[in-house]
Order: structure tokens, then sequence, then C-alpha cells
């Protein structure tokens, strides 16, 4: 594949120890049965794991996948044509390639602007290689209430959605937290307005009530004892999880230390309701489903607890009601022109009286 030293692609330049390196390399790929599409699909799945300032070198592909470009022109121009690789050409003649990411983004504000702009929702591994650290804002903006995440099951990834407005509510009493510290302390039992994964704002910082198992080491958690993408829940996590740190009646557990540069005492806040006021509302609702899909009955309760003063417009009794009028309605319409053409004078149609018209319409 190789000519005196030099590649037998156009334009392409290869010093020495690349090209001993990938002579070596050329000599395992000799039995390779892939197609060209899935090498570039490959080559194209590994230039998206590389860090966003990274490109990749012919001998970067040839050792990660054993794909040799420089003896594949065809390959190679399926490689600099795709969209959705960027290359570069060294001065000494050597080729690198790189992922253009869907979303050029530079900062957590531009990131906001973009998930707000995208209704549909964006992918979080389409964006994920922006800039550093974009990982960590995601995940604040979650936490932070300032947009939903959810898992697509398809893709095994968060598809982050923009909020809109934001509903908060005071837990009840106060807390205090001291910088450095996991716990805070409560004034009175918050148990029953807040559960382990959900979110919690304690001064100016957002962080998640503590659902660590075991001895709280990261190698020990699972899928039950992880928060979801939510920022609330309908119900507590699994009753098997032990957890490391407690949640009772005079303390609360965040998921990292109290972020402050001195000690805060006063409320803290979650999204939307707090779950005593939750629970409250799905009691109601079970005493609602006898009337579920039944208007009438629905209809007549109100009306016993005198919640309503008459039947809905809506209602079977109202329509009937109201076809009798407009079936009414239309009988006089179409009486009018007769009416309006009578010997009497009256009528729209008056002025005509004792001519050719009138026979004509009363003919009609």
């Amino acid at each position: 594949k190789m000519l005196g030293g030099q590649s037998i692609i156009p334009g392409l330049s290869i010093g020495n120890s690349q090209k001993n390196e990938m002579i070596l390399m050329s000599s395992r790929n000799s039995s390779d049965d892939r197609t060209n599409p899935e090498k570039q699909m490959e080559i194209l799945e590994y230039l998206k794991t590389l860090p966003r300032e990274q490109m990749a070198t012919f001998v970067d592909i040839n050792r990660e996948l054993q794909i040799d470009l420089s003896s594949d022109v065809g390959l190679l121009e399926m490689i600099k044509s795709n969209p959705v690789i960027d290359r570069s050409l060294s001065p000494d003649g050597h080729w690198s390639f790189q992922y253009r990411p869907k979303f050029v983004i530079k900062n957590k504000m531009e990131l906001l602007q973009n998930i707000a702009r995208v209704k549909n929702g964006i992918l979080e591994d389409d964006i994920k290689k922006c800039y550093p650290g974009i990982e960590f804002d995601i995940m604040s903006l979650i936490i932070g209430g300032d947009i939903i995440a959810s898992k697509n099951k398809e893709k095994q990834c968060l598809v982050l959605y923009p909020r809109g407005d934001r509903f908060f509510s005071k837990l009840s009493g106060t807390v205090t937290a001291t910088p450095g510290q996991q716990c805070i302390v409560t004034s009175t039992s918050l148990c029953d307005e807040i559960r382990r994964g959900e979110a919690i704002k304690v001064d100016e910082y957002w962080y998640r009530i503590d659902s660590a198992i075991g001895s709280g080491s990261a190698g020990e958690q699972t899928q039950r004892s992880s928060a979801p993408p939510s920022v609330t829940l309908d119900k507590d996590l699994s009753d098997k999880n032990k957890y490391f740190n407690s949640f009772t009646a005079k303390s609360l557990p965040l998921d990292g230390d109290f972020d402050g540069d001195r000690e805060y005492s006063g409320v803290a806040l979650k999204h939307g309701c707090t779950n005593d006021v939750k629970e409250c509302w799905k009691k109601t609702v079970e005493g609602l489903k006898p009337f579920i899909g039944n208007e009438e009955a629905l209809q007549q309760e109100l009306l016993a607890l005198k919640l309503l003063s008459k039947p809905f417009t809506g209602s079977q009794e109202s329509k009937r009601r109201l076809g009798g009028k407009q079936k009414e309605k239309k009988e006089r319409q179409k009486r009018k022109p007769r009416e309006a053409t009578s010997a009497s004078g009256y009528g729209v149609n008056a002025h005509l009286r004792g001519t050719k018209l009138e026979q004509i319409l009363r003919e009609k």
C-alpha cells in the first residue's frame, strides 16, 4: 500500500513512525469483511465519543477500529464528504476528523436558550460534547426546575424539554443548614411533605433529598435507589432500599454538602404541591370515581349539594330543550315569507301589495 515511503493517496503524507504503526495494523485488517458504509458508521460513532476539542487521525482510527483510511480511497472520500464530520488537513498533509454536533452551545445560558427553542425536546447525547461541564449544567437545570427531562427508552438517554412557568411550595417550618454539612436541621417534620429523590431549594441552592443506600458509596447504588429525572415524585422510592443517611422529623439529608458560605436558617422550597396536599387530592379523586363518565349522576349530586344552581348547558336535558327551541325557530323562519306577504299588509313585503310581484310570491 506504500510506495517508497509515500502513500498511494494523492496529497497524503505519512511520517515514518505513523507509517510503521499503520503497516502493522494493516496486516491485521487483511481479512476485514466489513462494508464501507459499516466502517463509516463505526468511525462516526467513535468520533462522537471524543471530547469536543479533540480530532482523530488516521492512526487513531486504525488503532481503535482497525480501519485503515490510508489504503481505502473510497472510504476516505465517504468520510470527507459526510455532512456531520468536520475534517482538517495539517500543513504536513495529515487528515484528522471530528464529529460535528447538531447544536453549537458554549455555556449554560445558550444551553437553556436552545432547549427553550426546540419544543419537541433535545437528546442529551446530541449536546453532551458541546463544552466541558455541560452535563453538570444539564443536571442543575433539571433539579432547579428550569427544564423537564424524560428518559427515552429506545435511545437510553434523556430528552430535555422546556418547562415554562414554574410553581413552588414552601415547606413547613424552617431549616438550618451549615456550610460543608450534608444533613440539615428541620424545625418541624417534613417527612409527609417531601420524599427522598425530590428536589429541594435551601437558600439559593438546589439539591435532592439523599437516596444513597448501603454505605453511601457510588458503587453500591442501584436503579431503584437512583432519583428519576423528574423533580417531584408521585410515590416513594422502592421499599427495599436501606438508606445510608436518616430522614427524620428533625433532620433531612441532602445529596451533597451545603454550598453556602454562611449558616442558613429559613424556609425551604420544593416543586409543585407538598405531598400531603397531593395525598388529599388523591383521596378526593377516589370519591369521584362513581361520577366519571356519568354526567347526569354528577349533575344531580352537585345540585343536591347546592354547588350548582341549574343543569349543565351540555347535559342531555339542556340539549333536548335547546333542540326544541331550535326546531321552533326554524318553523317560524319557514312561516315568515307567507306572513310577510299576508293580506294584512304587515311585513317586509307589504310594499308589494297589489302588484304582480305579490301574486308571484303567493304562487310560490
